[in-house]
């Protein structure tokens, strides 16, 4: 597990020059804690859960997590991500990068109802999600 920014203190994390980093789980500021993280370039970051922005520490101090990806920077979620969940807040500014979530990523989930703010620039696209075996251009996958 990497935690940048945790309980309530501040992180940061660069990922460039072709850098990888794999692990179990990342949090990018969890449980009241701050965190800026970067992937630039040719670099990735995979993990079974991301979570960008998650938690509030004593009901107090919610969690802040920005991860920009940029210049062909790729981050990837085998499991799921979480944005802004249960009133932290959490931005990912995709600037030329990729993220991807094989299962589900929520965004600004809280169950006390605050408010969810989505931006988006003239040129993003939203990929629908892939069926199993099916490529997202409609081709049929090396599986089958």
């Amino acid at each position: 597990r990497v935690n940048t920014g945790a309980s309530p203190g501040e992180g940061t994390l660069a990922i460039s020059n072709g850098g990888r980093l794999t692990a179990n789980i990342v949090a990018l500021g969890d449980s009241g804690g701050r965190a800026n993280a970067s992937v630039d370039g040719a670099s990735t970051l995979t993990a079974s859960g991301l979570y960008v922005g998650s938690g509030v520490f004593n009901n107090l101090f919610p969690s802040e997590g920005t991860l920009v990806l940029s210049n062909g920077g790729r981050a990837a979620t085998t499991g799921n991500g979480l944005i802004g969940y249960v009133g932290g807040k959490g931005l990912v500014d995709v600037n030329g990068g990729a993220y991807s979530a094989h299962a589900t990523t929520f965004i600004g989930y809280s169950p006390r109802g605050l408010q969810l703010r989505v931006s988006y620039f003239d040129d993003a696209r939203l990929l629908a999600p892939a069926m199993p075996g099916r490529r997202r251009d409609g081709g049929r996958s090396s599986r089958e």
